[in-house]
Parts: structure tokens; sequence; C-alpha cells
């Protein structure tokens, strides 16, 4: 069995969805087939703003997901909130992942947040394949 760890920081440039993390072999991770998953062991939203509050929601969806935003999010069958509308004050940073969370293969996280280049995200991830 192998495992890999994996560190990803993403800076949102805009107030749409974005991919942050995908565990697939040849994005952001190493897993090759369906027997593979990817412990998230972190989540990390800074507001990296000087001024304003920022919301921010993190979600998994599959791989090939066409979610970009909250309301088709919620109507995709792929689709999972891990948190929703948490306000993100200014200057400060807010683990969104207290304990691990399994993505499997065939899914990615994705995010958004309430104001362009405000907000980065922080991934660390242990991808194990058999």
């Amino acid at each position: 069995m192998a495992e890999y760890f994996e560190f990803k920081g993403t800076k949102l440039t805009t107030t749409g969805v974005t991919d942050i993390y995908n565990p697939t072999s040849g994005q952001d991770g190493n897993l090759t087939n369906a027997s593979g998953t990817s412990v998230i062991l972190s989540v990390l939203a800074s507001n990296i703003q000087s001024s304003g509050d920022v919301a921010v929601t993190l979600f998994t969806t599959a791989t090939g997901s066409t979610s970009t935003d909250v309301a088709t999010v919620s109507g995709e069958a792929s689709s999972f909130y891990m948190a929703r509308g948490i306000t993100v004050p200014s200057g400060a940073s807010l683990e969104l992942i207290v304990n691990k969370a399994n993505v499997p293969f065939g899914s990615k996280l994705r995010a958004l947040a309430g104001a362009a280049s405000g907000v980065v995200f922080t991934v660390s991830a242990v991808d194990i394949q058999p």
C-alpha cells in the first residue's frame, strides 16, 4: 500500500466555484483507481483581506461535476457540503475540517468565497493507493 502526503494552497481569484484539491493522479494527488482514497487532514481558509469578513463554502463533488454555485451544488446528487457560508473575519484563518474526511477516487474538493482574491485555502491530505 502506498501513502502520499500532499499539501496544496489555492488563492481564490473569483467568487465562483474553484477546485482546491483533486486527489486523482495527474491532478493534485496520486490516486490511480477506485480502490484509492484521499484522507483530508486539514482544510484551512485564510481571509487575506485587510478589511471585511468573507463567507466561505467547502464541498466535495464528483470529478466531472458542473456545479458553479451554491444552488447547483444543492441539486447535484454527487455534491456534499463540508462547510457552508462560514464567515472568516478579516486577517483571520479558520480550520474547516476539524477531524479527518475521506474523499474517494473520482471526487474532488471545491470551494467558493464571497470576495474575489480574498481567501486562500490550504489542503493537507494523505492519498492512499493499495
